[in-house]
């Protein structure tokens, strides 16, 4: 083209909802908010970012400010919950509540252990908080592991524009383009979110009867031997390619669990993924494209600052300054797009101080990294080309977009062209880097890379602290 002041409102109205940890957090973000004057004039006094946006999710949900302010601490202290919980082997995801005062969720395969219990009292006695545990069939991981063979059976028969999402409760939703000389039909909306896990999808069964019959090896998920026998039985009907599919013949009822929870989404139309095209949250751009910067970053041993933006945005190196310093050019380092996500970064010959731009006329310290995500959390996006701050809930935790990986998805759409590499955020707390937006389930929704990805991306990279 740039706050949290009266949080003790919150720690005395809400006493034992609030954890140690969490409050020396909060407190923390409060003494670094005071109001500073930016170089254009804006100011940041008018009230402390955390209260702004806890005014933004009221307004948003429909809730009293009151509300949204315990539900936002609870969220904190939840996910400092959950980041120790996914380190465990079985654990399988996990739901924030979807209102003030409901209950959380964790899940696990097979069973709680014991380590997990004791976690979980422990944040029910500090937040007056009910968790309910559920078991599932997959942990994450043999989740994310079935998807990936999903996704890969379907490109060996030419399917395309392939990707998925991880829900609750061994839920896979998978998204693909049929070949042109199949007579696959798109799929019909069913008129629900929701996915029935007593229910087998039929086209996900031919397809994969067909592909064990031609010896397409899932063996190591579902854990049988000889894969291509399925179709030796005479009895039950026959899939689109001929083979038979039967219930007494032992690898079909396995292949029946290795599809527990599986719903394909097909559609012909190939418009199912939309990558949008020195503080964060700026313009950066090459020629007539243009793209958003994130957040600043530091390598690890801090002999190097710089900004993130998302790594789809080639080419892109003018950064829109802030008047009256004009714009300069950025020089490209590295980038990743894959297993972790969607990002880039550039040194630029300026100071990159650890803020971003939350709004038009924001500008906000980043004093943490949101290391942990929940179905239904809400964190806040600013969409530079709409001049818009927003929040919205999680919808999915781990996300595939094209050859991008563990993405996060939300339950609408509200980014645009150009907002790519922009900053979700929520407070002082940087959150991820938009990718774009993808159709997930009938419905497009807003994607976008985890910023504690980032080092595991591009070694020694990270998003700058205060």
């Amino acid at each position: 083209m740039g706050h949290f002041s009266t949080l003790s409102i919150v720690l005395i109205a809400i006493g034992s909802h609030l954890s140690e940890s969490t409050a020396v957090m909060l407190r923390g973000n409060e003494e670094r908010n005071e109001t500073i004057t930016l170089d254009d004039g804006a100011t940041l006094g008018k009230m402390p970012s955390f209260e702004y946006d806890v005014e933004l999710v009221a307004k948003t949900f429909d809730w009293s400010e009151e509300d949204a302010q315990m539900h936002m601490t609870i969220q904190a202290s939840f996910s400092s919950l959950v980041e120790k919980l996914e380190k465990m082997t079985n654990f399988a995801d996990s739901e924030m509540a979807m209102n003030p005062g409901d209950c959380v969720t964790i899940y696990f395969k097979d069973k709680v252990p014991p380590d997990a219990e004791r976690e979980i009292k422990v944040f029910e006695n500090e937040n007056s908080v009910d968790v309910a545990t559920k078991v599932t069939k997959l942990s994450m991981s043999e989740q994310e592991d079935r998807a990936e063979k999903i996704a890969d059976a379907l490109n060996s028969l030419k399917f395309s524009s392939v990707g998925y999402s991880i829900g609750p409760g061994d839920v896979l939703i998978v998204n693909a383009v049929p070949p042109e000389d199949t007579d696959y039909e798109d799929t019909p909306d069913p008129g629900t979110d929701e996915v029935d896990l007593n229910v087998l999808d039929d086209i996900a069964l031919e397809i994969f009867s067909s592909l064990m019959a031609q010896s397409i090896n899932i063996q190591d998920t579902v854990n049988y031997d000889k894969v291509n026998q399925v179709a030796n039985s005479n009895n039950g009907p026959k899939d689109k390619v001929g083979n038979q599919i039967t219930n007494d013949y032992v690898p079909y009822d396995q292949l029946r669990n290795f599809l527990y929870g599986v719903r394909l989404f097909l559609s012909r139309e190939d418009e199912g993924d939309t990558d949008f095209h020195t503080y964060g949250g700026r313009q950066i751009r090459s020629g007539t494209s243009q793209c958003t910067t994130g957040f600043t970053v530091v390598r690890s041993n801090g002999a190097t600052t710089g900004v993130a933006t998302a790594a789809h945005c080639t080419g892109m190196n003018m950064y829109d300054a802030s008047p009256p310093t004009f714009d300069y050019l950025t020089f490209w380092q590295a980038q990743h797009n894959g297993n972790w996500g969607d990002f880039e970064w550039h040194t630029t010959p300026h100071i990159e101080p650890p803020e971003y731009w939350a709004s038009p006329t924001q500008r906000r310290f980043v004093n943490a990294i949101d290391n942990s995500f929940s179905r239904n959390n809400v964190v806040c996006g600013y969409s530079r080309r709409r001049g818009l701050r927003f929040c919205d809930r999680i919808y999915r935790t781990n996300v595939r977009q094209g050859g991008t990986r563990r993405l996060i998805a939300m339950r609408n759409r509200n980014m645009v062209g150009g907002d790519s590499g922009g900053p979700w955020s929520f407070g002082t707390t940087a959150a991820g880097l938009v990718k774009g937006a993808k159709v997930i389930w009938f419905r497009w929704r807003d994607t976008w890379s985890r910023a504690s990805y980032i080092p595991l991306g591009i070694s020694g990279v990270i998003v700058r602290t205060t």
